[in-house]
């Protein structure tokens, strides 16, 4: 007859009813203490892969800038000209175009450039940061400095610091990128550290398929939600006028036309 272990009973402390040999459960424990130790290690050593010099080809950044908002007006002016440097890398800057004369300026920029990365740069993402600089042009060349936008590349990181992790994530078999932020971010004023609004950010890293991919498949999905929005909009403040109706269409299809007569002229004999 067999027993049942209760909770926090080991298995020499079961009764001697058990037709199990002790020397056989003993085995079996240090046979999965083996297996489990063995499992550890092979663990390991998937997380410490050698790391080799091998260019990651193929590789692109995409940064998008969406709207700002919560920009202080800037004393008895409501509306900013604000543009953005985008310190991509030390030897890479990139300057969107002014936007005049906005309280709530929306950029629409996007810019995609391909990265010369290997191995041996890859480290230097763990504790680097894309700068975004947002300034206010005032009178001709006088910019003044609105705050800063600080974009982690640590995500990157974790994603590319292997050879083996990198060709899975650059394989056809990922259709989408690596994003690293995707929502607003803060703007902050270096002088006073304090948040003087926010800035939507888009930063993502992968192959040019990739980046197309998700493109199209966010403009498909901005544009089904603009469907959706205007047409509940619509129902809601009942804008919609109501479908036409024909008349014609109906009474042919209900009833037939009736034949008018034929009016013939009268016959004249000579």
């Amino acid at each position: 007859m067999s027993q049942k272990l209760t909770k926090g009973q080991n298995l020499a402390n079961v009764d001697a009813r058990v037709q199990v040999p002790k020397q056989a459960l003993q085995d079996l424990v240090k046979r999965g203490r083996r297996l489990r130790e063995a499992m550890i290690q092979s663990l390991h050593a998937a997380i410490d892969l050698p790391v080799g010099n091998a260019p990651l080809g193929g590789v692109h950044l995409l940064l998008q800038l969406g709207r700002v908002a919560g920009i202080p007006p800037r004393g008895a002016v409501d509306r900013r000209n604000l543009f953005v440097n985008c310190r991509l890398q030390p030897d890479l800057v990139v300057n969107t175009p002014v936007v005049w004369s906005r309280s709530a300026p929306r950029f629409d920029f996007e810019h995609v450039c391909q990265l010369p990365m290997s191995t041996e740069s890859i480290p230097a993402m763990e504790d680097h940061l894309v700068v975004l600089e947002v300034w206010d042009r005032l009178r001709g060349d006088d910019d003044h400095l609105v705050g800063l936008v600080k974009l982690p590349l640590h995500p990157f990181w974790l994603a590319f610091r292997h050879v083996a992790a990198a060709d899975a994530v650059l394989s056809a078999n990922m259709p989408y990128p690596i994003v690293s932020v995707n929502e607003p971010c803060s703007i902050i004023n270096p002088l006073t550290l304090k948040e003087c609004g926010s800035l939507h950010v888009l930063l993502a890293m992968g192959t040019e398929k990739q980046l197309y991919t998700w493109k199209r498949h966010v403009a498909a999905c901005v544009c089904v939600q603009r469907v959706f929005r205007g047409a509940r909009c619509r129902a809601e403040l009942k804008l919609d006028p109501p479908a036409p109706r024909d008349n014609r269409l109906r009474s042919a299809v209900r009833s037939p036309q009736k034949k008018r007569p034929v009016h013939r002229a009268p016959s004249v004999t000579w």
